[in-house]
């Protein structure tokens, strides 16, 4: 099974590096994307940046953030402190036991 591939991984990478810019460019100096409160819009771009940003990799897009747009980091702490104040905490290396779904069966 031979796989072929359209686009380089560099090409790949400067892909989302144009979507983190045109992100960038649309929260400009808003603290969120409509203005002064979140909004859905908001809940899925954050889904996708806290990615990014917050997992322990070290993937080019989390420093293309840092170095170029880092309102866009501006923008998901402010989601996190939002929304999760208690984020450290729930994401504490136990913080799934007993909420596993097989509580719901």
């Amino acid at each position: 099974f031979n796989l072929i591939f359209q686009h380089s991984l560099d090409e790949v990478a400067e892909f989302s590096y144009q979507d983190l810019d045109a992100l960038s460019t649309l929260l400009g100096d808003k603290p969120f994307f409509n203005g002064e409160s979140p909004t859905t819009i908001d809940c899925t771009i954050f889904g996708h940046l806290v990615q990014f940003v917050y997992l322990p990799l070290d993937i080019p897009q989390k420093a293309y953030i840092k170095e170029n747009c880092p309102n866009l980091a501006q923008f998901v702490d402010r989601m996190r402190e939002t929304f999760w104040p208690d984020w450290q905490e729930l994401c504490h290396g136990n913080c799934m036991d007993g909420k596993m779904s097989v509580e719901f069966e």
